[in-house]
Protein backbone atom coordinates (compact mmCIF):
# COMPACT_ATOMS: atom_id res chain seq x y z
CA UNK A 1 0.00 0.00 0.00
CA UNK A 2 1.21 3.82 -0.97
CA UNK A 3 1.94 5.92 1.59
CA UNK A 4 0.21 9.05 -0.50
CA UNK A 5 -3.52 9.13 0.01
CA UNK A 6 -3.99 9.53 -3.70
CA UNK A 7 -2.03 6.64 -5.08
CA UNK A 8 -3.88 4.36 -2.25
CA UNK A 9 -7.33 5.13 -3.78
CA UNK A 10 -5.62 4.99 -7.43
CA UNK A 11 -4.70 1.18 -6.00
CA UNK A 12 -8.19 0.86 -4.85
CA UNK A 13 -10.02 1.54 -7.92
CA UNK A 14 -7.57 -0.54 -9.47
CA UNK A 15 -8.11 -3.16 -7.41
CA UNK A 16 -11.85 -2.72 -7.39
CA UNK A 17 -11.60 -3.03 -11.46
CA UNK A 18 -9.71 -6.25 -11.06
CA UNK A 19 -12.43 -7.95 -9.07
CA UNK A 20 -15.21 -6.52 -10.96
CA UNK A 21 -16.43 -4.83 -7.98
CA UNK A 22 -18.07 -1.83 -10.61
CA UNK A 23 -21.76 -1.43 -9.63
CA UNK A 24 -22.30 0.48 -12.93
CA UNK A 25 -21.60 -2.34 -14.75
CA UNK A 26 -24.59 -4.58 -16.70
CA UNK A 27 -26.55 -7.18 -14.49
CA UNK A 28 -24.49 -5.97 -11.34
CA UNK A 29 -26.07 -4.86 -8.12
CA UNK A 30 -27.07 -1.59 -6.77
CA UNK A 31 -26.04 -0.78 -3.10
CA UNK A 32 -29.64 0.02 -0.51
CA UNK A 33 -28.24 3.20 0.39
CA UNK A 34 -27.84 4.64 -3.10
CA UNK A 35 -31.31 3.86 -3.48
CA UNK A 36 -32.30 5.13 -0.38
CA UNK A 37 -30.04 8.24 -1.57
CA UNK A 38 -32.05 8.59 -4.46
CA UNK A 39 -35.24 7.98 -3.07
CA UNK A 40 -34.19 11.58 -0.72
CA UNK A 41 -33.67 13.80 -4.02
CA UNK A 42 -37.13 13.89 -5.12
CA UNK A 43 -38.46 14.54 -8.59
CA UNK A 44 -38.85 18.26 -9.50
CA UNK A 45 -40.76 20.79 -12.18
CA UNK A 46 -37.53 23.07 -11.94
CA UNK A 47 -34.06 21.84 -12.23
CA UNK A 48 -31.92 20.89 -9.51
CA UNK A 49 -28.48 20.13 -9.22
CA UNK A 50 -26.19 17.78 -7.70
CA UNK A 51 -22.98 17.47 -6.56
CA UNK A 52 -21.55 14.19 -5.61
CA UNK A 53 -18.27 14.27 -3.61
CA UNK A 54 -16.58 10.82 -3.87
CA UNK A 55 -18.82 9.97 -6.91
CA UNK A 56 -16.37 6.34 -7.06
CA UNK A 57 -17.67 4.82 -10.65
CA UNK A 58 -20.42 7.37 -10.88
CA UNK A 59 -23.45 5.01 -9.63
CA UNK A 60 -25.38 7.72 -7.94
CA UNK A 61 -25.00 9.59 -11.26
CA UNK A 62 -26.45 6.77 -13.21
CA UNK A 63 -29.36 6.79 -11.18
CA UNK A 64 -30.12 9.82 -11.00
CA UNK A 65 -30.16 9.99 -14.91
CA UNK A 66 -32.46 6.99 -15.05
CA UNK A 67 -34.47 9.17 -12.48
CA UNK A 68 -34.19 12.81 -13.10
CA UNK A 69 -34.48 14.41 -16.76
CA UNK A 70 -33.42 18.21 -16.18
CA UNK A 71 -30.85 18.53 -13.87
CA UNK A 72 -27.18 19.25 -13.89
CA UNK A 73 -24.69 16.93 -12.06
CA UNK A 74 -20.86 17.29 -11.11
CA UNK A 75 -18.74 14.15 -9.91
CA UNK A 76 -16.06 14.27 -7.98
CA UNK A 77 -12.91 11.56 -6.46
CA UNK A 78 -9.65 11.54 -5.23
CA UNK A 79 -8.82 9.03 -8.13
CA UNK A 80 -8.38 9.48 -11.96
CA UNK A 81 -9.48 5.93 -12.28
CA UNK A 82 -12.70 6.37 -10.83
CA UNK A 83 -13.61 9.51 -12.74
CA UNK A 84 -13.01 8.12 -16.11
CA UNK A 85 -15.26 5.16 -14.94
CA UNK A 86 -17.34 8.24 -13.68
CA UNK A 87 -17.44 10.40 -16.43
CA UNK A 88 -20.50 8.80 -18.99
CA UNK A 89 -22.90 9.95 -16.06
CA UNK A 90 -22.45 13.29 -14.76
CA UNK A 91 -22.68 16.51 -16.71
CA UNK A 92 -19.00 17.47 -15.14
CA UNK A 93 -16.16 15.63 -13.52
CA UNK A 94 -13.14 16.13 -11.90
CA UNK A 95 -10.28 14.92 -9.39
CA UNK A 96 -10.73 16.41 -6.23
CA UNK A 97 -9.15 15.71 -3.11
CA UNK A 98 -12.15 17.81 -0.55
CA UNK A 99 -9.25 16.98 2.53
CA UNK A 100 -6.23 19.45 0.83
CA UNK A 101 -8.44 21.47 -2.01
CA UNK A 102 -11.00 23.68 -1.46
CA UNK A 103 -14.17 23.08 -3.98
CA UNK A 104 -14.90 26.30 -4.65
CA UNK A 105 -11.31 26.62 -6.35
CA UNK A 106 -12.43 23.79 -9.01
CA UNK A 107 -16.11 23.44 -9.52
CA UNK A 108 -17.84 26.32 -11.49
CA UNK A 109 -21.20 26.24 -10.10
CA UNK A 110 -21.59 28.43 -7.55
CA UNK A 111 -24.12 26.92 -5.19
CA UNK A 112 -25.90 23.38 -5.60
CA UNK A 113 -29.41 21.87 -4.50
CA UNK A 114 -27.85 18.28 -2.99
CA UNK A 115 -24.42 17.61 -1.98
CA UNK A 116 -23.97 14.02 -1.20
CA UNK A 117 -21.54 12.03 0.62
CA UNK A 118 -22.02 8.48 0.58
CA UNK A 119 -19.26 6.78 2.41
CA UNK A 120 -17.05 9.52 2.15
CA UNK A 121 -16.36 10.77 5.49
CA UNK A 122 -14.96 8.33 7.21
CA UNK A 123 -12.11 7.94 5.04
CA UNK A 124 -11.16 11.77 4.97
CA UNK A 125 -8.27 13.46 7.44
CA UNK A 126 -10.78 16.00 8.43
CA UNK A 127 -14.25 15.33 7.58
CA UNK A 128 -15.87 18.39 9.74
CA UNK A 129 -13.42 20.60 7.63
CA UNK A 130 -14.59 18.57 4.68
CA UNK A 131 -18.53 19.22 5.68
CA UNK A 132 -17.61 22.88 6.19
CA UNK A 133 -16.11 23.76 3.00
CA UNK A 134 -19.27 21.86 1.25
CA UNK A 135 -21.70 23.45 3.17
CA UNK A 136 -20.86 26.82 1.47
CA UNK A 137 -21.80 25.31 -2.12
CA UNK A 138 -25.60 24.84 -0.63
CA UNK A 139 -28.29 26.71 -2.05
CA UNK A 140 -30.49 28.65 0.30
CA UNK A 141 -32.94 25.74 0.46
CA UNK A 142 -30.71 22.99 -0.26
CA UNK A 143 -29.70 19.45 1.49
CA UNK A 144 -26.34 17.73 2.23
CA UNK A 145 -27.07 13.75 2.02
CA UNK A 146 -24.13 11.97 3.54
CA UNK A 147 -23.87 8.19 4.77
CA UNK A 148 -21.38 6.18 6.92
CA UNK A 149 -20.97 2.63 7.92
CA UNK A 150 -21.97 1.95 11.49
CA UNK A 151 -19.44 0.36 13.48
CA UNK A 152 -22.05 -0.26 16.44
CA UNK A 153 -24.04 -2.63 14.14
CA UNK A 154 -25.33 -5.55 16.13
CA UNK A 155 -22.96 -8.23 14.07
CA UNK A 156 -19.89 -5.70 14.59
CA UNK A 157 -20.51 -5.49 18.03
CA UNK A 158 -20.72 -9.21 18.43
CA UNK A 159 -17.34 -9.48 16.96
CA UNK A 160 -15.50 -6.85 19.28
CA UNK A 161 -17.09 -8.55 22.53
CA UNK A 162 -15.52 -11.35 21.07
CA UNK A 163 -12.27 -9.32 20.75
CA UNK A 164 -12.26 -8.89 17.56
CA UNK A 165 -12.16 -6.13 15.11
CA UNK A 166 -15.12 -5.98 12.37
CA UNK A 167 -12.44 -6.22 9.00
CA UNK A 168 -15.20 -7.30 6.67
CA UNK A 169 -16.60 -3.70 7.99
CA UNK A 170 -13.52 -2.70 5.21
CA UNK A 171 -13.07 -3.73 1.69
CA UNK A 172 -9.27 -3.78 0.35
CA UNK A 173 -7.23 -2.63 3.46
CA UNK A 174 -7.74 -1.74 7.30
CA UNK A 175 -6.65 1.73 6.47
CA UNK A 176 -9.08 2.32 4.16
CA UNK A 177 -11.26 4.23 6.62
CA UNK A 178 -9.16 6.45 8.99
CA UNK A 179 -12.51 7.00 11.52
CA UNK A 180 -15.07 4.58 12.65
CA UNK A 181 -18.88 6.20 13.33
CA UNK A 182 -21.57 5.49 15.62
CA UNK A 183 -24.93 7.69 14.90
CA UNK A 184 -23.94 9.21 17.90
CA UNK A 185 -20.32 9.96 16.59
CA UNK A 186 -22.23 10.93 13.35
CA UNK A 187 -24.62 13.36 14.90
CA UNK A 188 -21.73 15.10 17.05
CA UNK A 189 -19.58 15.41 13.42
CA UNK A 190 -22.66 17.05 11.76
CA UNK A 191 -23.56 19.21 14.70
CA UNK A 192 -19.95 20.70 14.49
CA UNK A 193 -20.12 21.77 10.99
CA UNK A 194 -23.59 23.26 11.91
CA UNK A 195 -26.06 20.66 9.84
CA UNK A 196 -29.56 20.46 11.44
CA UNK A 197 -30.51 16.32 10.53
CA UNK A 198 -33.91 16.17 8.76
CA UNK A 199 -34.15 12.66 7.72
CA UNK A 200 -32.50 9.26 9.19
CA UNK A 201 -33.00 6.38 6.94
CA UNK A 202 -30.34 3.83 5.82
CA UNK A 203 -29.79 -0.19 5.14
CA UNK A 204 -31.31 -2.07 7.84
CA UNK A 205 -29.80 -5.76 8.74
CA UNK A 206 -31.29 -7.74 11.50
CA UNK A 207 -30.02 -11.08 12.18
CA UNK A 208 -31.85 -13.93 10.32
CA UNK A 209 -33.73 -14.99 13.66
CA UNK A 210 -35.63 -12.08 13.65
CA UNK A 211 -36.87 -12.09 10.39
CA UNK A 212 -38.15 -15.33 10.54
CA UNK A 213 -40.18 -14.45 13.68
CA UNK A 214 -40.84 -11.20 13.93
CA UNK A 215 -43.75 -9.48 11.56
CA UNK A 216 -42.29 -7.38 8.79
CA UNK A 217 -44.11 -4.56 9.73
CA UNK A 218 -43.36 -4.63 13.10
CA UNK A 219 -39.62 -5.19 12.40
CA UNK A 220 -39.05 -2.63 10.21
CA UNK A 221 -40.72 -0.38 12.94
CA UNK A 222 -38.46 -1.58 15.56
CA UNK A 223 -35.26 -1.38 13.34
CA UNK A 224 -35.90 2.48 12.54
CA UNK A 225 -36.32 2.95 16.39
CA UNK A 226 -33.03 1.77 17.09
CA UNK A 227 -30.84 3.03 13.81
CA UNK A 228 -27.64 2.29 15.83
CA UNK A 229 -28.25 -1.36 16.71
CA UNK A 230 -29.93 -2.27 12.92
CA UNK A 231 -28.33 0.07 10.90
CA UNK A 232 -25.60 -1.64 8.81
CA UNK A 233 -25.29 1.88 6.69
CA UNK A 234 -26.77 4.99 7.41
CA UNK A 235 -28.14 7.65 5.56
CA UNK A 236 -28.81 11.15 6.37
CA UNK A 237 -30.38 14.10 5.11
CA UNK A 238 -29.02 17.47 6.51
CA UNK A 239 -29.75 21.42 6.19
CA UNK A 240 -27.54 24.42 7.24
CA UNK A 241 -28.48 24.54 10.44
Amino acid sequence: MSGNLKDFYEEYWQYRKDIGKIHTKQNYYIPERLKVVVSMIPQETRKISVLDVGCGEGTLGLLLKNRHHDFYSVGCDISEHSIELARPFYDKVLVLNIDDENPRDKIELDKFDYIVCVEILEHLMHPDTALIKLKGLLSDDGCMIVSFPNIAWWKYRLKLLRGHFPEESRLYHHAEHLHDFTIYSFKDLLQKANLKIVEIDGEFIPPDWMRRIVPKNFLKKLMRNHVNFFGYQVVIRAKAG
